[in-house]
């Protein structure tokens, strides 16, 4: 193998790019793309998913009589379960498929969201809203794992900015 051409082999591996056809990205242009923008969909609904229940705290308050520290409750407690599983599951996303973690806790997520439309009381809302929170906990930290990983680096940064804004356009 001439010195030329090992020496780009080299520089592609480095990169993270085998194949200069790709121009940078891991796959395809035009998959990675989607890929981002299914990524950046998703933020958007998760920030929704977050603040959407402030609109029914009058109704659980007339209906099942809770006070506003309870309402605020089932707002923190999402909260709190982000802070506590974010951080495993961005470790668990550099030892595993990063495709099968977003699928998994999308679906947690998912799942939960909508036990919270069939439960009948407080403390199964405040479990369900838990767990909302343990299935969006693993979707930031790992969206961003992956936009870096199939992106070239000159588009990197702006990239996961804008990822990570998305849930401002939806937030108060």
């Amino acid at each position: 193998m001439p010195v030329k051409e090992a020496a780009t082999g080299l520089q592609g591996a480095k990169s993270g790019n085998t194949n200069p056809d790709r121009d940078g990205y891991l796959f395809s242009k035009r998959s990675s793309w989607w890929i981002f923008f299914l990524l950046f969909f998703l933020m958007i609904f998760d920030f929704i998913d977050r603040t959407v229940i402030s609109i029914l705290f009058p109704f659980f308050k007339t209906e099942w009589g809770i006070s506003d520290i309870q309402c605020g409750l089932l707002t923190a407690v999402l909260s709190w379960a982000i802070t506590i599983f974010a951080l495993p599951m961005g470790i668990v996303a550099d030892r595993w498929s990063r495709k099968n973690i977003i699928g998994i806790m999308s679906t947690i997520w998912g799942l939960a969201s909508l036990a919270c439309a069939f439960v009948t009381g407080y403390i199964p809302l405040l479990i369900a809203r838990f767990l909302v929170g343990a299935g969006e906990a693993g979707y930031a930290p790992v969206g961003n794992n992956m936009i870096a990983t199939i992106f070239p680096q000159r588009l990197r940064a702006r990239l996961i900015s804008l990822f990570l804004s998305a849930g401002r356009l939806v937030s108060p």
